[in-house]
């Protein structure tokens, strides 16, 4: 008779698959996800929406950059930290 730990550690170890992918796996599924991202942006083109589009990116120096986009005048500016984001947030204009 198992314990139950064995037991978990069985089913567990029946779930790991021992099959490598295929290329055509890896192939489908780099399509199914630009599909999906295709599908996403045009729905963010012709939809649009009010919220303001916020991201960051790693500079040269591995210093985060935070970038954020206005939806109303589709301006983007890049800024330094999360603090200047809020502050940003805060004081920009619903016109």
């Amino acid at each position: 008779m198992r314990t139950l730990e064995q037991r978990l550690s069985y089913e567990h170890l029946e779930l790991i698959s021992t099959s490598k992918p295929t290329v055509s796996d890896s192939l489908s599924h780099r399509i199914a996800s630009l599909g999906s991202q295709l599908v996403k942006g045009m729905a963010r083109l012709f939809l649009g929406s009010n919220e303001p589009q916020i991201w960051t990116h790693a500079d040269k120096t591995g210093q985060q950059v935070w970038y954020v986009r206005d939806p109303h005048t589709q301006e983007v500016s890049c800024l330094s930290s999360e603090h200047d984001v809020r502050v940003w947030l805060d004081n920009r204009s619903y016109s």
